[in-house]
């Protein structure tokens, strides 16, 4: 749905600020895809990109009634990367467009190089709280909605069903530091355990040792795409699936 939001966005602005001169000529206009497209959150953004290819094939290689040529380029979950691939898209390929962008850092980063040549970013997922603040840009469009309201939701859902104490996980970037502070400053129980892990770590074992010995009466994390899954496995293999449930803000 969210693809849907973005390839529809995309449609209007070329219509309204390039369309009568890309339909005039039919010369393809350029789109830069950015997006997480290898390591463990390659399916995110495979999926994405799969998403908008299958709108832009089903237009017949059209956006808003004009001819598109899309370029992808992956961003190895690395912010400098995803700067230095937008730099290469907008003054070496010369697109006029950039889409994808599945984590915060990553949209930020790019967001933060288009501004700055006035080349217009339509995220389709990746956003943080100061996206609609004080960093907020005229050259960029969201599609997707503050993921915080998902903590904010949950924490409401723990207090209701009663839990004293809770263990908080989630990956050290922008995105995890604000779903893990929403949950806390609705939460009104005691926060037993604050853990971040690096953004690129899938082995949980150390962690979920720690929450254990903590004894919560749950357990609040995120973790998106592949981290999501792992951790799920590891944390029901450790059997404190039984004992210890936990919400997971992505996949809740």
């Amino acid at each position: 749905m969210k693809m849907l939001r973005a390839v529809s966005a995309i449609g209007f602005a070329l219509t309204t600020f390039a369309g009568h001169q890309a339909m005039a000529a039919q010369e393809p206009l350029k789109i830069g895809f950015v997006a997480e497209l290898s390591g463990p959150q390659a399916p995110l953004g495979e999926d994405q990109y799969a998403g908008f290819m299958l709108r832009v094939d089903m237009n017949g290689g059209k956006l808003g009634g004009v001819p598109v040529q899309v370029l992808r380029e992956d961003s190895q979950l690395k912010a400098e990367v995803a700067a230095q691939v937008t730099q290469k898209l907008i003054q070496k390929d010369g697109v006029q467009i950039i889409t994808g962008l599945t984590f915060s850092p990553m949209a930020a980063a790019t967001v933060k190089v288009a501004t700055q040549n006035k080349v217009f970013v339509v995220i389709s997922n990746g956003t943080t709280n100061a996206m609609a603040g004080e960093e907020c840009s005229p050259y960029q469009y969201i599609t997707s909605w503050q993921p915080e309201l998902l903590s904010a939701t949950l924490a409401h859902y723990a207090n209701n069903k009663g839990y004293k104490h809770i263990s908080l996980m989630a990956p050290n970037y922008a995105s995890g530091k604000n779903f893990l502070a929403t949950f806390k400053h609705i939460f009104k129980g005691q926060v037993l355990d604050e853990i971040y892990t690096p953004l690129s770590q899938q082995d949980f074992s150390a962690e979920i040792l720690q929450v254990s010995a903590s004894k919560p009466d749950a357990v609040f994390v995120f973790y998106p795409g592949g981290l999501g899954i792992n951790f799920v496995r590891q944390y029901q293999q450790a059997g404190l699936g039984k004992t210890n449930p936990a919400v997971d803000a992505w996949r809740s």
